[in-house]
């Protein structure tokens, strides 16, 4: 009878063989001194196998963690493309409206300047005319209280240039001229000067042409 004690341990330790009833054949001498290099080689298979999968796990981590920061740079892009089309818009708002509150402003500067007598009529009278650049007998209306205030201001304007004659219409607002020689007329009106220069500043600060009144 053969009596063999293996240590249940990892790795094998050693192992017993206890002759009762005659020796052992060769061939498991040979398979037990095998053992222990078999049992090694087992457990060299079992980490080798365990580092696999740890490598395997870790470039599936690396994996997802690739997969997220692509996710991440591409909802930033989309941020920034929304940012940046929301700045946009926010600064031709602010200009547009930069825009308008000049417009505002200037017209209630000219308008004051009409109210206090000391708006340059004379100067837009002479405007006009030079507008029709002729010497033919020409009329040049005003509204009442430009041509009281023109006449107040510059008594002399005219005197010495008979061939215009100064009237007063009273269909024209303040700040408005009108010139006629012959078949020629020539209308200056303020708050159409107004309106354009808003457009024009508009288009400059749009990019495109403002649709007219």
């Amino acid at each position: 009878m053969i009596e063999i004690t293996v240590p249940l341990n990892m790795p094998l330790r050693r192992v017993v063989l206890v002759e009762r009833d005659g020796a052992p054949p060769a061939w498991l001498n040979q398979e037990y001194a095998r053992l222990p290099s078999l049992m090694a080689s087992r457990q060299t298979s079992i980490e080798q196998a365990a580092v696999a999968t740890q490598q395997q796990q870790e470039l599936e981590l690396l994996r997802q963690q690739r997969a997220a920061w692509a996710r991440g740079l591409t909802e930033l892009q989309r941020v920034t493309a929304e940012s940046q089309s929301q700045n946009a818009a926010i600064i031709s708002e602010l200009r547009e409206a930069a825009v308008e509150l000049a417009h505002v402003i200037a017209a209630k500067l000219v308008f004051q300047q009409l109210a206090a007598g000391t708006f340059p009529t004379d100067r837009l009278v002479t405007e006009v005319l030079s507008r029709l650049n002729t010497r033919e007998p020409t009329t040049v209306q005003l509204h009442p209280d430009d041509l009281a205030v023109l006449k107040a201001n510059h008594p002399e304007f005219g005197v010495h240039d008979q061939h215009v004659r100064l009237v007063a219409d009273t269909k024209l607002s303040r700040g408005d001229c009108k010139a006629v020689a012959g078949e020629i007329t020539v209308v200056y009106e303020l708050h159409r000067q107004l309106e354009e220069i808003r457009r024009e500043l508009l288009s400059t600060v749009n990019g495109h042409a403002e649709p007219g009144p």
